[in-house]
């Protein structure tokens, strides 16, 4: 529908023209398979190693340190299963490609009440732990808060602890000089920041070893077999290219639009309130909550109305789970299930913010009102 209002761009984000040019291009009949060596093959190489150097230049790495997966969830799952054996620190809420590919012991370590981990209490399980392999998101994907990734990467390196990081939500979300901090893996993908869905990158620190992602002829200088998906591999470059063209107005506008949508929400719902809003966060995130609403209903209603926007995932079952990383800010799990996500992306428009906001509290109210919420 053409007023459609997404945000939910913290799930995915739409492709840009450019992007779809880029991976176009890729499609073409004289692209052939990279590793053959007449010219087409030598084509479609030059594809790939042109959008190694753009993807790179995204998080400040050399190109020959970057390894195309399928996403930043290949990426976290071949660094976990690399280190099987050590124990697993990670925190409260992680993104299940944090924890699942390690079947190993682990710990979480604990956050504030403004999303943020206790560095204090990060460090001492270090101390006691020994050497152990870490897993953090550089930012929450459901609040947008930014952990002290650099401060962490120090204390982690202190005591031995390889590191890895998933900034999925941070690539282009976040300045450039965020990025500066030495950790041991980084990882994220590309349809997060309008590149396409099935594309994205581990990015190999100096003097870290290399995970063993799959086997068979050799690509990706051995460390990830089979063909190449150029044109995914392209529309990524392309991302990354376009998204550094503008990174500070680009993460400016999206603060902006974020705060205005902040704003219009607060001064018409005083009973709702903005989880982690005093932390430093990813210029995309809102996290609402609204007392007395069920979050699913309010999504439901909004969604007929043409705003999309996101809670969490349901488990098998189809009942829905709370989120572990509100609960362990504090919040109870009645308020957990009345939160959901808004996130917007460098294609929404002021427009979208100030129509979006008008039903947002509209729907809010009206559950409210016929659930015997807090209003």
């Amino acid at each position: 529908m053409s007023d459609l209002i997404d945000l939910d761009n913290n799930a995915t984000t739409p492709v840009l023209r450019a992007v779809r040019d880029a991976m176009m291009d890729a499609l073409a009949p004289t692209i052939a398979n990279p590793s053959s060596s007449h010219r087409h093959g030598r084509a479609a190489r030059a594809m790939i190693e042109s959008a190694r150097i753009d993807v790179a230049a995204m998080a400040g790495f050399d190109p020959e340190q970057v390894i195309f997966t399928s996403g930043a969830t290949e990426g976290n799952d071949a660094v976990l299963r690399h280190y099987r054996g050590r124990l697993l620190v990670t925190m409260a809420g992680a993104h299940p490609s944090l924890v699942g590919g390690h079947d190993g012991p682990k710990r979480l370590g604990s956050i504030d009440r403004e999303g943020r981990l206790d560095l204090e209490a990060y460090e001492s399980v270090l101390r006691e732990e020994g050497s152990c392999v870490v897993a953090l998101a550089m930012v929450n994907g459901e609040t947008g808060v930014t952990q002290p990734v650099a401060e962490i990467c120090e204390i982690s390196k202190r005591h031995g602890a390889v590191i890895l990081i998933d900034t999925a939500q941070a690539v282009g979300r976040v300045p450039a000089d965020w990025f500066d901090f030495e950790a041991d893996y980084l990882t994220f993908s590309a349809h997060k920041m309008n590149g396409p869905k099935g594309i994205g990158c581990l990015i190999v620190g100096s003097g870290a070893s290399i995970p063993h992602l799959a086997s068979g002829g050799g690509q990706e200088r051995g460390r990830r077999s089979g063909t190449e998906n150029v044109p995914g591999i392209a529309g990524f470059g392309a991302a990354c290219r376009k998204r550094l063209e503008n990174l500070d107005a680009d993460i400016a506008r999206m603060a902006d639009l974020r705060d205005r949508l902040e704003g219009h929400i607060q001064a018409k719902l005083p009973f709702a309130w903005i989880n982690a809003q005093k932390s430093p966060r990813a210029a995309t995130t809102t996290s609402l909550t609204v007392p007395g609403v069920d979050g699913m209903a309010l999504i439901a209603r909004l969604d007929a109305m043409g705003v999309l926007c996101s809670q969490i995932s349901a488990c098998s079952s189809g009942r829905p789970e709370p989120s572990a990383t509100l609960m362990a800010m504090g919040l109870s799990e009645k308020d957990a299930f009345s939160t959901i996500r808004l996130s917007v992306s460098v294609q929404t428009s002021t427009s979208d913010i100030d129509r979006a906001a008008e039903i947002i509290v509209q729907e809010a109210l009206f559950l409210n009102g016929i659930m015997g919420g807090a209003a």
